[in-house]
Parts: structure tokens; sequence; C-alpha cells
């Protein structure tokens, strides 16, 4: 973010140079895809501290599901950012048809 803001992020977006611009959008691209394994380890993590506080095996079973539901969440959400734009420049938001997100 850092790179984002000092290359035009929070600026007017015509103020910005064309290179600045898809530089932008690239580092805006990768913070997406970044987030979201963050997002689901941080998660995990948290189940599985919450399943070393009860000692019922029920509480594993619970935490090994929704483990599970967060990995299949996880890996769905990675490949809708990665695919929002078309394949050849994945980051270019503004030239390229995207999907709604």
């Amino acid at each position: 973010m850092v790179l984002s803001s000092s290359k035009g992020l929070g600026q007017h977006w015509e103020s910005s140079s064309a290179s600045d611009q898809v530089l932008l959008m690239k580092t805006l691209y990768i913070a997406g895809l970044l987030s979201i394994p963050t997002l689901v380890i941080t998660k995990i993590s948290v189940i599985i501290f919450m399943q070393g506080l009860g000692p019922a095996s029920i509480h594993k079973r619970i935490g090994a599901a929704f483990s599970a539901f967060l990995i299949l969440w996880g890996l769905g959400s990675e490949f809708a950012v990665a695919f929002q734009c078309r394949v050849p420049q994945p980051w270019n938001v503004v030239d390229h048809g995207c999907i709604n997100m």
C-alpha cells in the first residue's frame, strides 16, 4: 500500500501518469490476492486456538468443518479475484470488461 500511495492512490486518476496508473492497478490487484490467504490463515488460527480451549471432541470436529469450509471459500475467492478481469492483463480494471464484484 505504501507503493500504491506513492504512485497515486488517493489522488485524482487523471492526475497520474499512464505508467503510474498501471503500477497502481497492479499493486491493488496483488493486495487483493494476498488479502484472501491472510484472512483464511487468521481465521483458521483462531479456530485452532478455540479448539485448544475445549476438551470435547465435538469442538475439534466443528473446528475441522469450519476450517475445511474456510479453505474452500478461500480457494473460490482467490479464483474470483484473480480472474475478475480478462486474462492478458487481469489487473487492468479500466480498459477491460471486468466482473462487477
